[in-house]
């Protein structure tokens, strides 16, 4: 998964000459397949010998010291391994644990790992709800890469993270930052072309969205990824949906649902919004389907909800059920009794958690996961919150 510098025995050295190949298949295998269980833990420890070669060690037996390097590097790449496979079982809190895991105790990992452990505990972190500080958290891995080299699978993953966390936020130029670079990187791939539908959509070019869709659903274009594909159907469904073309979109579902349940590929459907949850409240709604893939990815949609609330406080919840309003910030400000100055700080840090960039879209975005009521009771609501939690 990363590569050595010339002497130095450490995780990096797992891409040398004498351990690519199978390293490569150990780290493709299981990364492709969205998990890592017992035999690919199987395949990182068997790995051993092909990075003592890599390192130059003739007899591995008679070098503690480098044995331990050895040991302690697999067990960094296994920390890289299961936090990535978390990450797409969408499991993020501990995706971020294992990775954070693995930097604690990663004094001598390359550049490389550092970039993949780094990243990856900061798209845990956006998951999490915390989408403007995983955001942080990537770029900064990112420019800390520098020129160092990384696989393509790498470079994809965790910029498309990045990249598509950047346009909920509504930070486009650093989306655009991202798209560069990775086109540098890669070229271009179905993860670029997808990231250019996804900056469409968000400006509402539907039209021009779903005509480059359609070069990565026919497989015009070649997928680095194995969950672009699923993000692709599901963004199909919502235009199809969008453009009331009921049949497509849920063929366009049926098909995301059919090509990430072998790989148990359920991160994609945590984000994927309302009309991809209500079509599969629809088809995997009933309590017989709750344990299909279907359901699950249901399930998991409905927690990117409960993950939100959870890093809510409750004042900034008083503040939140009032933004669907009318008043101004100086008569919300009036109506819960607090400064102008305190519900400003209240709303930059609703704004942040929510992974918005401003009033209309933080309260879409609570209405999506159900965070606020569409009655006319919210009013009462919050200031009876707010005044009984001071």
């Amino acid at each position: 998964m990363v590569e050595a510098d010339a002497g130095e025995v450490t995780e990096d050295a797992v891409d040398g000459p004498g351990a690519a190949a199978g390293s490569a298949g150990v780290v493709e295998g299981v990364v492709e397949a969205g998990c890592v269980d017992g035999t690919g833990l199987q395949g990182v420890a068997g790995e051993v010998d092909g990075i003592a070669a890599a390192a130059g060690i003739p007899d591995i037996a008679t070098h503690a010291d480098a044995l331990a390097d050895i040991a302690q590097a697999g067990q960094r790449l296994t920390n890289a391994l299961l936090a990535y496979g978390k990450l797409l079982a969408a499991e993020p809190r501990e995706a971020e644990r294992v990775a954070t895991d693995g930097l604690a105790h990663g004094a001598k990992a390359g550049l490389r790992l550092r970039y993949v452990l780094t990243a990856i505990a900061g798209v845990a972190r956006a998951d999490q709800g915390d989408r403007a500080g995983g955001v942080v958290t990537m770029a900064q891995a990112r420019s800390a890469l520098g020129d160092a080299s990384a696989s393509r699978f790498e470079l994809a993953a965790l910029a498309v993270a990045e990249f598509q966390d950047s346009v909920r936020l509504g930070r486009h130029a650093a989306a655009r930052t991202v798209l560069s670079w990775l086109v540098d990187r890669v070229g271009e791939t179905a993860e670029t072309l997808l990231m250019r539908v996804w900056s469409d959509v968000a400006v509402g070019h539907n039209d021009s969205a779903r005509a480059m869709l359609r070069r990565i659903l026919d497989g015009r274009v070649d997928a680095v990824l194995p969950s672009t594909l699923v993000d692709a159907h599901l963004q199909e469904t919502v235009l199809a949906a969008n453009a009331e073309d009921h049949f497509a979109a849920r063929r366009a579902l049926q098909m995301a649902v059919d090509i990430a349940e072998p790989l148990d590929l359920l991160r994609p459907f945590v984000n994927a919004g309302p009309v991809v949850r209500e079509l599969l409240a629809q088809r995997y709604g009933s309590l017989e389907a709750a344990d299909t893939f279907g359901g699950r990815a249901l399930a998991v949609g409905a927690c990117g909800g409960r993950a939100l609330q959870a890093v809510l406080s409750r004042r900034e919840f008083a503040v939140l059920e009032l933004l669907p309003s009318l008043r101004s910030m100086d008569e919300i400000a009036a109506d819960l009794t607090v400064s102008i100055n305190t519900l400003k700080s209240h709303i930059r840090s609703i704004y942040s958690k929510l992974g918005v960039s401003n009033r209309r879209c933080a309260v879409l975005t609570a209405h999506e996961y159900g965070l606020i009521l569409s009655s006319g009771s919210e009013n009462q609501s919050a200031q009876a919150r707010l005044i009984s939690h001071r």
